[in-house]
């Protein structure tokens, strides 16, 4: 997903990820500072963006949405 995200930036294409409520906040911090993580990271602590994406339950899931919202 890096090198995607960095190949693509410039062409306007974004990265955002989502962790799962079940994923430790300490855990999310270490993976996106070990990693440098060049997009932005989202925790879903009440499962709001799961849910709004069809009850994702695992990770990873990849979902691509182009410029005018179409999956």
């Amino acid at each position: 997903m890096i090198a995607l995200h960095k190949a693509y930036q410039a062409k306007g294409y974004t990265t955002l990820a989502i962790s799962l409520k079940y994923d430790s906040l300490a855990a999310i911090k270490n993976m996106q500072q070990s990693r440098a993580l060049p997009y932005k990271l989202i925790y879903d602590a009440k499962g709001e963006y799961a849910k709004a994406f069809g009850g994702v339950q695992m990770t990873p899931t990849h979902f691509f949405i182009s410029a005018d919202g179409k999956m």
